[in-house]
């Protein structure tokens, strides 16, 4: 945590929480990619019929999960037009290709709704299928699973962004029964969440990287080159270390050699000074100035059009995992920054304090 972070000598012991696994190679050949043939037009492709659960595999599931029924009356497809682009949601396609399909608009709101949902941290078939599973339960129910959980997990991800789904996604609501009635339809949203995903984390990198000297106002011109920055400059380096960090106030030449080769280590749970608002924080309590720091909000308002500085927990770690990403020496994005610092791990740690 950023007050107390314990800094571990490289041949000490670690407290492990981070992912060992190395980043990957940089300058590796890009993918292959083939040309995919064009889908038939949606009329030609027959919607399937609803798929009602058996009676004791419905008795089981509302055992497990108290607030789920099943709305056999509700299940009749609204919009048929809407739900044979559904089922040809593809993320090979070419824009093209989604065009001609009549689904190019669920691409692009989908990418949308994937960029508020925090990136790549979400498991889109667990979230799709609690969200579906509970949404007209109301949250003050204490039958509702979200009551029932400790840590930011699936259940509480799909409690916090399923809404983003009904709020982004035209006609979801409308025929929310059609498609909870089909696991297959939902597997393919989900598939499709996870390959858009990945193309608009590429955008907001790229985004970024128009605007991060600008958002940043670094003191130092030199620190334009991404190749001066992390711990080759203090400046970078005060950002990403934690609060008021002793030994690099005391000495700072001599502590950011010691990161620089490996004895000191930094874990996805020190918490780094850009997530603060530092007029609001004191030392020793994690809570004030948390997700309030200058850079970060201008680092989530570039990224999220329309963001709204009340609700910060799930973009607000997206959005500081990448501020940490323009602050380090990659020029490609890697969820890994050394040995001990991962993106995922990072994140989540954020978002079980938050909860």
């Amino acid at each position: 945590m950023p007050s107390g972070a314990q800094f571990y000598q490289s041949q000490g012991r670690g407290h492990g929480r981070g992912n060992r696994s190395s980043a990957q190679p940089r300058g590796s050949a890009p993918r292959q990619t083939h040309a995919v043939p064009p889908l038939p037009p949606p009329q030609a492709q027959p919607l399937p019929p609803p798929q009602q659960p058996a009676e004791d595999e419905q008795d089981e599931d509302d055992e497990e999960h108290p607030a789920k029924r099943y709305r056999a009356e509700d299940d009749e497809l609204k919009d048929e037009e809407w739900a044979a682009a559904m089922w040809m949601l593809d993320p090979r396609a070419s824009m093209a290709t989604m065009a001609a399909n009549g689904n190019k608009h669920l691409y692009d709101e989908i990418r949308n709704i994937t960029r508020l949902c925090g990136g790549h941290q979400a498991n889109y078939t667990s979230l799709l299928s609690q969200g579906i599973m509970n949404y007209d339960v109301n949250k003050d129910n204490p039958d509702h699973p979200y009551w029932q959980c400790k840590d930011y997990n699936n259940v509480v991800k799909a409690y916090m962004l399923f809404p983003v789904f009904l709020q982004y996604l035209p006609y979801l609501r409308d025929n929310i029964e059609y498609i909870g009635s089909h696991k297959l339809l939902v597997q393919k949203l989900a598939q499709f969440c996870d390959k858009v995903v990945k193309k608009s984390h590429g955008n907001n990198i790229g985004r970024l990287k128009l605007h991060v000297v600008a958002i940043t106002q670094f003191k130092d011109a030199r620190l334009t080159r991404k190749a001066n920055r992390r711990m080759n400059h203090l400046e970078t380096a005060e950002m990403l270390l934690p609060c008021l960090l002793p030994q690099l106030r005391a000495d700072p030449e001599g502590f950011l050699d010691l990161l620089r080769t490996n004895n000191v280590r930094i874990f996805s749970s020190d918490w780094p000074t850009i997530m603060y608002d530092m007029s609001l924080y004191c030392p020793g309590q994690n809570k004030p100035g948390f997700l309030r720091g200058k850079f970060l909000l201008n680092m989530v308002k570039t990224i999220f059009t329309g963001f709204s500085s009340t609700d910060v927990a799930e973009p607000g770690a997206y959005a500081a995992a990448l501020a940490h990403f323009t602050l380090t020496l990659y020029s490609k994005w890697s969820d890994m920054d050394g040995n001990d610092w991962n993106c995922r791990d990072f994140i989540k740690f954020i978002l079980d304090f938050a909860h």
